[in-house]
């Protein structure tokens, strides 16, 4: 699936295959509900590596396909939709995920400074900032909005079968710690007041 929502993987002879926005969508969907194994928790199956790291594969290309339809800023609206999944993959303890989701989170940016939602980095090389920075930083106020509101209401461990299940937000935390540049900071002062405060332990 992910090889035919590639245009760059069509023949030349026949041309790039159309593929509705809806189809697009769909894959956006799938490989979502596909990558919540290895990221989540403390396994590290192979299966569930495979598992997630295809999901970014597909993940990635339906963004290329959509950035192909004729309609402006059609990835732009789906950042949203797939910014946290891809944070809780790049904070993720398999090196395999991480480094998938961070490949994808660079492929979501370059997408949107080709469909002119952001701006391309700086080329000043004594301030050099990543996309997955620029990324948190176009995104924070919603990416803060989410963290804290998780870290009152969600619990870290989550009751199921067959034993406890751990929540994905410690692995976005990780991520954008270690990714944030020092223009997230002031962002960061709710999430450090809702880490002070205390996480909420009712059930």
């Amino acid at each position: 699936m992910a090889v035919w929502l590639d245009p760059a993987a069509h023949s030349k002879e026949f041309g790039a295959i159309p593929c509705p926005s809806w189809l697009v969508r769909h894959c956006i969907a799938l490989a979502l509900s596909a990558s919540r194994g290895e990221a989540v928790g403390a396994a590290s199956r192979d299966e569930l590596v495979l598992h997630d790291v295809c999901a970014c594969h597909l993940l990635s290309a339906a963004l290329v396909s959509l950035r192909c339809d004729s309609s402006s800023r059609m990835v732009h609206l789906q950042v949203k939709r797939v910014l946290i999944p891809l944070l809780e993959g790049l904070g993720a303890r398999s090196f395999a995920i991480s480094t998938a989701s961070r490949s994808c989170l660079v492929r979501l940016f370059q997408l949107l400074v080709e469909e002119g939602t952001l701006s391309n980095p700086p080329s000043d090389p004594s301030k050099p900032i990543s996309e997955v920075a620029m990324l948190l930083a176009e995104y924070a106020d919603y990416l803060v909005g989410d963290i804290t509101y998780r870290l009152r209401y969600e619990p870290l461990f989550e009751s199921e079968s067959s034993g406890f299940h751990e929540s994905s937000l410690p692995a976005m935390l990780v991520a954008v710690v270690q990714h944030a540049g020092i223009e997230m900071t002031p962002f960061l002062v709710d999430v450090v007041h809702a880490l002070i405060t205390g996480h909420n332990t009712t059930d």
